[in-house]
Formats: structure tokens, sequence, C-alpha cells
């Protein structure tokens, strides 16, 4: 649960809700959007979307205030009330989510000591919101959850939207917002931990849920338009692996490196140049003084079978330093599992084959969690897609290495189809209620 500490210079509070409709402004960084819903409570039939294209060059400087400020106008501009209530959801990357674990001391001695290692941990604790949720509380240690956005980000969108006549009631990152609405709007045990895969047409968002809400958030830059690919698609097809490519810049400009300073070094520094002529001729020597040795041992093998009496000869007993002769076995290669499966030939064949692209990254995020610290192991990967991939969940579920239960969402989850396409933007009016922590004001 989210803490009540005295960290006021930390911790924000969210907005008041007044009466009348509720708005959420929200910045799509994949389809390169700003998209408003409004609504009345948590009511799906009276849901209503607008979209306005986006200043691009303004969402990747990062300047989401002045993004937004090229759209209010236009939407409330025409709009003859005195205020409106608002939420904002913003793209995870603005959001930083960490984990902090100290020994166990009395409340009042607790709150400094984490008040200082947020110190430790942040240097510029003052330029940040900061919010913190209690995760494990036991005799010696205690471990929270910290949820963190830059406090400049916030404060420009009250800004804005100040200047629009908008009451921000709270800002969110899509992750979170995503999540509460797949919690709202199913039956799913939200104490239960599980990864939650939105994944649309091309692009995939994943959440973590714990015992406590959400606990993370990571994306991918493909969705399932692989699945409707006529051939099998190579990792390296999927997006640019930019990691991959710099490395291999890196340990270039590294060797280049040690060339150039190889060749300004002194010269009683350097080590003496090979004479490849010289060793080639004293090769050549080398293998006729063993051509001649060979001819010479087999005359005299010759002489001797001329010279033979008829009486055996003695054996004559090998010398320690004789050395056996080692006797190889060619081994059928074994090839990994991944090269024994069957070429897949029908469309069916090919979507499944496909689908390992996600299936490998979910059962590596799954991994992820049972190696953390930290993080709670999932009980089930939950995968929002269109029903017509609905019988992967069947395939997935009979192989028993997968060792996870996977849930395909079998019917829509919202009746309004603009809702179930817009998870983030429903799940932001209660975004306090399951991830607290990923809620920032000023």
């Amino acid at each position: 649960m989210p803490l009540g500490l005295d960290l006021s210079s930390l911790f924000g509070q969210t907005g008041k809700v007044g009466k009348g409709p509720i708005y959420v402004i929200g910045l799509d960084a994949t389809t390169k959007n700003v998209k408003i819903m409004q609504t009345k409570g948590a009511s799906q039939e009276s849901a209503t979307f607008a979209y306005f294209p986006l200043d691009e060059r303004l969402l990747n400087e990062g300047n989401y205030a002045a993004t937004l400020e090229t759209v209010l106008p236009e939407y409330f501009g025409s709009m003859t009330e005195k205020s409106y209530n608002a939420y904002v959801v913003l793209p995870d990357n603005t959001v930083t989510v960490d984990f902090i674990s100290l020994p166990a001391l009395s409340t009042s001695k607790q709150m400094a000591a984490l008040k200082v290692q947020l110190e430790e941990n942040y240097v510029n604790v003052k330029d940040l919101v900061v919010n913190v949720e209690l995760l494990n509380n036991n005799k010696r240690t205690v471990s929270y959850m910290v949820g963190v956005m830059q406090r400049k980000i916030v404060t420009d969108l009250y800004t804005v939207c100040a200047n629009n006549k908008i009451n921000l009631l709270g800002v969110t990152c899509e992750g979170n917002a995503t999540l509460n609405a797949l919690l709202g709007l199913t039956k799913i045990n939200a104490r239960h931990p599980f990864i939650f895969a939105n994944v649309k047409n091309d692009s995939t968002l994943i959440a973590f849920n714990g015992k406590s809400g959400a606990m993370g958030f990571t994306s991918l830059p493909f969705g399932y338009d692989i699945l409707e690919s006529e051939t099998v698609i190579d990792e390296s097809q999927l997006y640019d692996h930019y990691v991959a490519e710099l490395a291999v810049v890196n340990a270039t400009e590294i060797a280049k490196a040690k060339k150039l300073s190889v060749a300004n070094m002194p010269e009683e520094d350097k080590l003496p140049e090979l004479n490849t002529e010289a060793a080639e001729a004293d090769a050549t020597a080398e293998d006729e003084t063993e051509e001649a040795a060979e001819e010479a041992a087999t005359d005299a093998t010759r002489d001797e079978d001329e010279d033979f009496d008829g009486e055996e000869a003695a054996p004559t007993p090998e010398t320690p330093s004789a050395k056996k002769q080692k006797v190889f076995v060619k081994k059928a290669r074994k090839l990994p599992k991944f090269m024994q499966r069957p070429i897949p030939e029908t469309p069916e064949a090919m979507t499944e084959e496909n689908f390992r692209n996600f299936l490998k990254r979910f059962l590596g995020y799954k991994q992820f969690c049972e190696q953390s610290e930290y993080m709670e192991t999932p009980e089930q990967i939950i995968v929002k897609m269109p029903e017509r991939y609905a019988y992967l969940a069947g395939r997935l579920n009979t192989d028993a290495e997968n060792g996870i239960e996977f849930r395909f969402f079998d019917e829509p989850i919202s009746k309004n189809v603009e809702i179930a396409d817009n998870l983030d933007l429903y799940g932001a009016i209660s975004a306090k209620t399951h991830g607290r922590c990923f809620v920032f004001a000023v």
C-alpha cells in the first residue's frame, strides 16, 4: 500500500475529482497521436474518443507539455464549461521503477533511513517526483518499490492544463493505466501475480502485476502483424538491433585505437618483426630433411628383409618416449531443439512458428521474475490478441516445458470496441487502485 510518509518534498498528491465528465489525455508514441477520451465516471457506454496528430519533433525531445499545447485548445476551445477534470497518460519511458531494501528499524528511523537512501540513489532527488510503496516487511528487512518521474515533466503538464481550464487529477504511464483497465473490466484476481501482454498490430505492451499491484512495464516494437506473414520471420527481421550494432562499432574503434597506439610507440618498445621469407626457407629445409630420413629408413628396412635367414628376430621393446596414435571417433552432431522442429507448411503452422518470437520473450520475463529478489513469480501469462489467434493458447498449454499457464481472451474485453483498443485511456481513471505508486502529481 502507498506509504503515508512525512516526505512532502518527495511525494505529490493527486487532485480532487469534481462534478461533470472526466477526460483522459494520452500521448501515443506508437501511432503518433494525442488521444482524448471523455466519459461520465467509469461508464463504458458513454465513453467517446477523439484523435489528433502530434508534433513528432516535440515528442522525440521529451517535451510533452508543448506537445499537448498544440492540441488542447483545438479540443477544449469550443467548450463552455468553467473547468474540466482530466488525467494525462504518458509513455512508459517517462517512469523509472526501482526497489530498495533497508534493515528493519523503528518507524521514525525507518523513514529517515529511506530518505537518506533515496538521496544517495538519486543525486537530483529534488528535481524528481518520487512515490514509494511498501512491498515486504519482516523482522530483519523492509522492502520498498519506488516510482520516479522528472518533476519538470509533471509541473509543465500542470501549467499547460491550467492554461486550458483543466483540473489535472494526476499523471500516470501507459503500462499502469492498461493494467488497471484489465483488472477493472475482467474478473482476474488482482492479488495473483501475472504477466499481461497487450498485443496490438505493430507493438506490444507488457505489464507485471504482483500481489501489491503494478510492479513494472516494458514493450516490444512488433505486434501480431508478424503472425500474418506468409514466411517464417527471423529474429533479425523484427527490428533494428542497435545494441548489437553499437557493440560491433565499439569493438572496431577499440581495435583501431590499439593499432594506432602500437604504430606510435618508440622503436625500442616495439616487438621485433618476423622475417617471413627466412621462416619459410627454414620450414622447407626441415621438410626436405624429414623426407630424406624417411627414405633412408625405408632402404634400411628393405636391406634387412633381404638378409633375413629365416630366424625370428627378438621383439624390440618399446621405448618410453614412443607415443601411441590417437583414434578419433566422429560423433553425430546433436542439433538444438528449435532445429529439430518440422518446417511449417500450413498457415496455422507458420503462425505458430512466428509466435515463438513472442513466446521466448514471455518466458524470458518469467525467468527474470523468478530470479529477481523483489518481483513475484507469475502464475500465468495473460495475452490480449485478436480472437483468431486464441487457438495458440491450447497449443502452448500442452507444452509442459513452458512451466506456466497461458490465457487468451476468448471474448471482447468491453462492449465498447474503442475502449478495448484504448485500455490505457480507460484505465487511467482507476490508475490509483492497483498502481498508486505510478500516479504523479505536484
